[in-house]
């Protein structure tokens, strides 16, 4: 084969790895915070999320967030801009109301997704839908065809302490 028929080739492939707009996962990370509480979805490129709720306390009249809420799943592309979320039983009792600093939550997380086999997606039914607007920086959380929540795609600056 030529070089410049591989370069092509090679050129090509990358370009459709990299500019297909129908992307096969969601990546990165998706919040919504209001004065009381934030919510994120983690998504991670092996097909599972992460859904956490923290609430606002004041102590010693300090700000900090502790574990409220959450949940863990997988996801599967269904179309173009849509997933379906499989969230599964975890029990959140020993991490709840740790806060958000404590390197507690996301180790007991971790290792309920390492002790947790994925299920054959393909024979059960979603229990939400994720759909992301065209724009790219909003994700819906559809049950029922009921809007649940909807999230802004969180962009880490250097220096970003969340």
């Amino acid at each position: 084969m030529k070089p410049i028929a591989f370069f092509t080739i090679f050129f090509l492939s990358l370009m459709h790895s990299t500019c297909n707009p129908e992307q096969k996962e969601i990546r990165g990370t998706w919040t919504i915070d209001d004065k009381s509480s934030s919510t994120l979805f983690i998504f991670d490129k092996n097909g599972s999320y992460t859904n956490l709720v923290y609430d606002k306390v004041y102590t010693n009249n300090k700000e900090d967030m502790v574990f409220q809420n959450g949940s863990l799943g997988y996801y599967k592309y269904a179309d173009t801009h849509k997933y379906d979320l499989y969230p599964f039983d975890v029990d959140i009792s020993p991490i709840l109301g740790k806060s958000v600093t404590d390197a507690t939550i996301g180790l007991y997380l971790n290792n309920c997704m390492k002790n947790h086999s994925k299920p054959d997606l393909d024979h059960i039914t979603p229990t939400f839908i994720a759909q992301i607007k065209k724009d790219g920086e909003q994700l819906q959380i559809i049950q029922n065809n009921k809007l649940i929540i909807e999230l802004n795609k969180r962009h880490i600056k250097f220096g970003d302490k969340r």
